[in-house]
């Protein structure tokens, strides 16, 4: 797997872009540790792994999407793809609703992909909201958490409960904002003091393929100082597959 080819490829989808209540168990304080030995682990799951390999059959996938926060007014409202058609090779076409209203992102359809490019969606939308919060540039967000994901990340097993059911996954756990992982861009520091609130903002990826589409949940969730109401927390769950209509 050539992973700077996919990442081209997953920077080319986000530029083209025009504009069930359970959370993963989270970890102890001082469990994430951040290795660098952890990149081939992250990039296999996101950018590795064929997340549509359990779907034989035209089918609409279903995300809950919460945000919430003292930082923005928060909403409920849902995120679908839908698989249109799965080719001889089993690869898949598919489109993309974005959520709806004014929060609505419109992405391209996808032809004959494997991989679900829902968690790219979900960052995209992301880092649209800390531009709006700081004023600050899209790419830089797009590029941390990016380079984040490659180097500062974890991977750890989980279990999470589904409709009744205990699956097992993995999450990937990552911080791109903190003062250890924005240290090694240089010149940085200056522009540190800007998005500092974010800095122990975490990102849990939680994925197993026991479900359709390969993503659990993810979460992006800023704590407050006083350990009160997060400043940000946006949360995307899977609640299930319906059957397209022929």
């Amino acid at each position: 797997m050539d992973f700077k080819a996919v990442f081209a490829v997953v920077a080319v989808f986000l530029v083209v872009a025009p504009q069930a209540s359970v959370r993963a168990e989270p970890g102890a304080d001082g469990d994430y540790t951040f290795d660098e030995a952890d990149i081939s682990g992250a990039n296999k799951l996101l950018f590795g792994t064929n997340h549509f390999e359990s779907i034989t059959e035209p089918v609409q996938l279903v995300y809950g999407f919460k945000k919430s926060g003292t930082l923005g007014k928060g909403f409920d409202d849902e995120i679908t793809i839908n698989i249109k058609k799965v080719l001889p090779s089993g690869r898949k076409n598919v489109s993309f609703r974005f959520l709806s209203g004014r929060n609505k992102i419109r992405f391209p359809s996808a032809n004959g992909i494997n991989l679900n490019f829902i968690f790219q969606a979900f960052l995209e939308n992301d880092v649209r909201q800390m531009q709006r919060q700081t004023g600050g540039n899209a790419l830089f967000f797009r590029n941390r958490v990016r380079h984040a994901l490659a180097g500062n990340s974890q991977v750890v097993d989980t279990t999470f409960e589904f409709d009744g059911k205990t699956y097992e996954g993995k999450n990937i756990i990552v911080k791109p904002f903190s003062k250890e992982s924005v240290a090694i861009v240089k010149g940085s520091e200056k522009l540190y003091s800007r998005f500092s609130k974010y800095a122990d903002k975490t990102y849990i990826f939680t994925m197993s393929h026991q479900i359709p589409g390969g993503f659990f949940q993810i979460s992006a969730i800023t704590p407050s100082a006083d350990g009160g109401e997060p400043l940000t927390s946006e949360v995307m769950t899977f609640l299930g597959v319906k059957v397209r209509k022929k």
